[in-house]
């Protein structure tokens, strides 16, 4: 156990490090995940969350990925702690996981919840989701307004991935004073900090 405990602080401080020696068995790793993830660690949390919610991902060159099975409601308890400590990604992930029904009841409310509350922090495919819930009304009331400017917000988050207003669409649907409203306030748009455990990393002072 000390082996263990020793890569736990390992992994609490320098998260790579802790997972750099092929000598570490699959179940282990999974363990000290585990408890890294219930002391509040985000790195640890969404880690998990990525290790149940996919299957062809290895943790390195050489390692089988055999100590876990795909399992959705599980992915989704440690994306949920994440979430709920301000990750952006989590938050971003939930809103995929409710919109789908991947581990829950589909649910286009909650899932525009979180995608909302990943967006506001900056998360692209969050804002280019709820660009797309506010132009086709799930969960949110129709609105081509709001749908336009979180489109035009996720390509300023992203410029380099494929978040591309569908100018000539709304063209269509507003007036030319509002589109001009509606892109002056997406380019003033700033996201909000995230808060300092949401990064998994400890303050500084």
């Amino acid at each position: 156990m000390r082996f263990a405990a020793v890569l736990l602080l390992g992994f609490l401080f320098l998260p790579n490090a802790a997972f750099s020696a092929d000598t570490t068995s699959e179940p282990l790793k999974i363990e000290i995940l585990k408890a890294a993830a219930e002391m509040g660690n985000v790195d640890a949390q969404l880690l998990l969350g990525e290790r149940y919610s996919v299957v062809s991902i290895g943790w390195a060159p050489g390692v089988k990925r055999d100590a876990v099975k795909q399992d959705y409601v599980e992915a989704m308890k440690w994306y949920r702690m994440a979430a709920d400590q301000g990750n952006s990604e989590a938050q971003s992930t939930l809103g995929v996981f409710y919109k789908n029904g991947l581990g829950t009841k589909q649910d286009n409310a909650e899932a525009f919840k979180w995608y909302r509350k990943a967006a506001d922090q900056g998360d692209a495919l969050a804002q280019w989701s709820i660009g797309q819930m506010f132009k086709n009304g799930e969960g949110v009331k129709q609105d081509s307004e709001q749908a336009y400017f979180w489109e035009l917000v996720a390509e300023k988050s992203q410029p380099d991935d494929p978040y591309s207003p569908h100018h000539e669409y709304y063209a269509k649907q507003l007036t030319p004073e509002s589109i001009a409203a509606i892109k002056k306030r997406a380019q003033e748009w700033k996201p909000i900090p995230a808060p300092a455990e949401a990064t998994g990393k400890p303050e500084t002072k």
